[in-house]
């Protein structure tokens, strides 16, 4: 009886610590690799020890398995073994050429669809009889078929916002240098579009992984770079862009994050001074709906704090008829105003989101409308209101401002009649400039004047009034 106990135990002992039927090359496991991930557990407890060269290029004892895979498409994979305890090492054949080896991970680069590639997954001495952490999990990402330039994929270009969804684990990684003009081994998918007008270019990779380069041509010039984000301004109409999407080789397999948005904005009209939108505030809060400042050219200079950064804007004028306050009214603090009375002029004052431009003398005004380059593209909150407010005004003052001039439009004299005695009269350009002083209330000259609209300013008993009128 005690024979048979002994033979017993032997028994039982040889079947729990069997040795792996896939303890060598030649009798690898043969498992099967997709665009999907894939687990396999594995166990080296009773794997046989050898003194082996390892990933390091040191001889140390080690325990192995061997797994087979066939490559299903061009393109790359990635093995992952969670810990450097559980070292990775790929061949072409048993006895073959190394591919690649490393600690807890691996990844394998233009492996070409239909090539059998071994994977050896070894310990050293101290682990392999440790039942933690033994698995490793093996994904294939296919080569995109937009890898190169020349076989970008078009994105047809609009005035709304689409997302674009992309593949970039299966890219070949090269070396090169990305915008912050760091050498890395970068991989990248490439796009083309046609700019459907003149304008800008507007992409949002949603996270800093996703990095973008703007080219003329293939083996172009390159035009804009950005990370994250990127602003491409003054794209001509008609015109075929390149589009570099590409990541760092450490960000190439996370699969979050695989997209962008890209948004074309019209050149604005207003984007300078001299094209500045006229407007006409009442004392009615007035709603002004903006172009997207996103179609304007970027500056690089100073915002209301007087510090110097890249700012987009655009350009409204308006006419102060008598002293007054102009107030203006917004939804976010991303929106900047600044006033001037002069498009070559010094600002008179700034402020953000909500304010009011105080004592304005009479004449002609230029309203900065502007954003940061990080708020430009935003479309949130984008329009502004705005009112005038006048001076109170006295009894003389009220019946002062009901003096009528005519005829308006008028051709070679001008007329006024007030229920006051008009002391004296100003004509005036739009900037404010002195034209003509006259005691005159009837058939003043008005002839030498060049078409267009100007201000008459009417004064009596120390107060005046001023008033809109057109000449022929």
């Amino acid at each position: 009886m005690k024979h048979l106990y002994i033979f017993l135990f032997l028994t039982i002992t040889n079947l729990a610590f069997a040795q792996p039927v896939n303890d060598n090359c030649s009798n690898a496991e043969p498992i099967t690799v997709s665009s999907e991930v894939t687990t396999v557990n594995f166990n080296t407890t009773n794997a046989s020890l050898n003194n082996e060269i390892g990933c390091d290029g040191n001889v140390t004892t080690y325990a192995d398995v061997w797994y087979s895979f066939t490559m299903p498409f061009d393109g790359n994979v990635v093995i992952d073994g969670s810990l450097f305890w559980n070292n990775i090492g790929a061949t072409n054949a048993c006895n073959g050429n190394l591919l690649a080896c490393g600690s807890a991970e691996l990844t394998l680069t233009n492996i070409s669809a239909n090539t059998n590639v071994l994977i050896r997954i070894f310990r050293n001495f101290t682990y392999y009889q440790n039942p933690q952490f033994q698995s490793f999990s093996i994904q294939a990402f296919e080569t995109p078929t937009n890898d190169t330039c020349d076989n970008s994929i078009n994105i047809p270009l609009g005035i709304l916002q689409t997302q674009v969804p992309f593949e970039i684990g299966g890219s070949v990684a090269n070396s090169g240098k990305g915008c912050s003009n760091t050498t890395l081994d970068y991989a990248d998918v490439w796009y083309d579009f046609t700019m459907p007008f003149d304008g800008n270019l507007f992409l949002d990779g949603n996270t800093i992984w996703n990095k973008f380069e703007l080219y003329d041509a293939c083996s172009g010039t390159s035009l804009f770079c950005g990370e994250d984000t990127l602003l491409a301004v003054g794209l001509t109409d008609n015109t075929d862009y390149k589009i570099r999407v590409y990541r760092s080789v450490e960000d190439m397999f996370t699969p979050t994050f695989l997209n962008f948005n890209i948004l074309a904005y019209q050149a604005t009209i207003n984007d300078s001074c001299n094209n500045a939108i006229p407007l006409n505030p009442t004392e009615t809060l007035t709603a002004v709906t903006t172009p997207f400042i996103g179609g304007s050219s970027i500056e690089n200079t100073t915002g209301c704090t007087n510090d110097v950064k890249d700012y987009l804007d655009i350009w409204y004028s308006f006419t102060m008829l008598e002293e007054g306050n102009i107030n203006i009214i917004s939804g976010t603090v991303w929106n900047l105003f600044e006033l001037y009375n002069d498009c070559n002029g010094s600002p008179i004052s700034c402020f953000s989101q909500n304010g009011a431009f105080n004592t304005l003398p009479i004449g002609t005004y230029y309203l900065r409308v502007f954003r940061e380059l990080a708020f430009a593209t935003s479309p949130v909150s984008k329009d502004f209101n705005i009112s005038s407010t006048a001076k109170t005004l006295s009894t003389d003052s009220i019946q002062l401002d009901s003096a009528s001039i005519f005829p308006n439009p008028a051709l070679d004299y001008l007329s006024v009649q007030s229920p006051l005695k008009i002391e004296e009269i100003e004509i005036l350009d739009l900037n404010g400039k002195l034209l003509l002083s006259t005691k005159l209330t009837e058939n003043i000259p008005i002839s030498f004047l060049q078409k267009g609209s100007y201000i008459i300013k009417l004064f009596s008993n120390g107060i005046y009034t001023s008033k809109l009128w057109v000449k022929k």
